[in-house]
């Protein structure tokens, strides 16, 4: 085969990761607007197929639908075929896909929105989009396959030993569950502005402004951010005592390794500072670790509130107590104002 006895590094696509990354960011970006494209031409032809509907727009409506799904079967094929070779740089077909695959999802998204903003004589939109308990599945299905990762990379870690593996083996997990929270709250955060916005200040999901409000599920994952910024508060002043109790200790030790020196106080307290604050290095996977954890068991609380109470948290807590209906609107109040502040 081509490139055989030859160091990886001379292979011509050893390098080809720029490109595999465009292909890769494209793919998803495409994948992302055909998602909002279905939603809105989906809330648009359930009106449409009605007896009384006119047939152009349901004709135009089942259009929609074909070019969303050939479009996605495409995504499909690019992200699942076109493979990355290290034999050969592809510098043609690669380039041409990751500029071609977001203008014509953008493009099947600008039709969809015309589609759906076009004049239908007595239709009065009601309720929220298609897909409400979609996000809560894709929550759910996320702290799956984050545990299941977590599951094969101990696996993996109690095979041959490797130097300096971070947490264990678990780094990956853990970086993974931060890429899903953080996904959740930007996704999260554009629907509770917007909410915000059309409820004209009112919080939203509480059933007192002009709309119902986001998805249930996100305003609970709107509510847990207090409590997951109250750990990790907790986890830095931790670590501030941590590092101010070391600095004392090297403060005692620092002058024996210069006995010739004339001491200097303030020398031997910037010494020891800048020694204690090079620990945190070591200690930055334990937070990681200890947040994607935390993040993990409230992200499966918010879900599983979610789906019990069928509402938001404010609303769910209302006949309790007094201090846990207090606790719940105020950490709803709070999660809606961060999630926007996060997203901006």
């Amino acid at each position: 085969p081509a490139g055989a006895g030859r160091p990886a590094l001379c292979l011509p696509g050893f390098w080809y990761g720029r490109r595999l990354v465009a292909r890769l960011r494209a793919a998803h970006t495409a994948a992302g607007f055909l998602t909002v494209a279905a939603a809105i031409s989906w809330a648009a032809s359930r009106y449409d197929r009605r007896p009384d509907g006119d047939p152009w727009l349901d004709a135009a409506g089942w259009w929609l639908h074909a070019l969303v799904i050939s479009t996605g079967a495409f995504i499909v094929y690019v992200v699942c075929r076109r493979g990355r070779s290290e034999t050969r740089a592809d510098d043609a077909l690669d380039r041409a896909t990751a500029r071609a695959l977001p203008l014509i999802s953008f493009a099947v998204l600008l039709l969809s929105v015309v589609h759906a903003a076009w004049d239908r004589p007595g239709w009065t939109s009601s309720g929220m989009l298609p897909g409400n308990g979609a996000f809560g599945g894709i929550a759910l299905a996320q702290g799956v396959l984050v545990v299941g990762l977590a599951v094969a990379a101990r696996a993996l870690y109690q095979g041959p030993p490797a130097e300096r593996s971070p947490l264990r083996g678990l780094a990956g997990p853990a970086v993974a569950m931060l890429a899903c929270a953080l996904g959740g709250v930007l996704s999260g955060g554009v629907a509770q502005w917007i909410a915000d916005w059309l409820d004209r200040g009112r919080t939203p999901g509480m059933g007192e402004g002009a709309v119902e409000g986001p998805p249930v599920v996100l305003s609970w994952q709107a509510s847990i951010i207090p409590v997951l910024l109250s750990a990790l508060l907790l986890l830095v002043l931790y670590f501030v005592w941590a590092t101010r109790v070391r600095k004392q200790r090297l403060l005692r030790t620092i002058p024996d390794g210069y006995p010739d020196e004339r001491p200097d106080e303030t020398r031997t307290g910037a010494i020891a500072g800048t020694i204690a604050r090079a620990g945190l290095t070591d200690a930055a996977p334990w937070v990681v670790g200890t947040v994607s954890s935390v993040t993990l068991v409230l992200g499966g609380v918010a879900v599983a509130g979610a789906w019990s109470t069928q509402e938001v948290p404010g609303k769910a807590a209302e006949g309790t107590t007094g201090l846990i209906e207090a606790g719940a609107q105020t950490a709803q109040t709070l999660g809606s104002w961060f999630m926007g502040l996060v997203f901006v």
